[in-house]
């Protein structure tokens, strides 16, 4: 039976907006400060995740196939043909090779969202902490050498 893998990264910025993930078993929150910029609830039996994100916050559904569907406040919820009826919305209802992604507002100074989806979308990295050690590096490369000018940190959840 699948279970959740979690990995995640910071990358520590110029400014002084520190960022920290907190998690249980069932709960993952990510804050910048004393704002609480995502939260996760994990059911771990029927492999869903809830999520509430504020504004900024760049997170993306990504189903075995590739397939990688923006999800809201930035993208208002739509259907895709791909993933039919409400599969993308809250709960996320997770198979096997399934990946949920989210980045901290901070990268958005590095990357806007089609190019961080188009990342996401042509690398097929099979485990959590591989897409995430890319996914920085990528931004890393982005910033051409030059520090994050934020905290940026990435979290992956993966139904493996």
């Amino acid at each position: 039976m699948p279970q959740f893998v979690l990995a995640h990264r910071t990358q520590a910025g110029a400014k002084p907006k520190a960022e920290t993930l907190t998690f249980t078993s069932e709960r993952i929150t990510l804050s910048r400060g004393e704002a609480e910029i995502l939260s996760l609830a994990l059911d771990l039996s029927a492999l869903t995740l809830n999520f509430t994100a504020q504004p900024g916050l760049l997170h993306y559904f990504r189903l075995a196939d590739a397939t990688l569907l923006p999800l809201p406040p930035e993208y208002a919820p739509a259907r895709h043909k791909l993933a039919p009826g409400q599969r993308h919305l809250p709960p996320l209802r997770f198979s096997a090779g399934d990946t949920y992604i989210a980045v901290s507002p901070g990268v958005a100074q590095l990357a806007d969202s089609p190019a961080l989806a188009r990342f996401l979308h042509l690398r097929d990295y099979f485990n959590a902490e591989k897409l995430c050690a890319a996914l920085l590096a990528h931004l890393e490369e982005l910033a051409a050498g030059q520090p994050f000018p934020e905290d940026v940190t990435a979290l992956v959840v993966e139904a493996r």
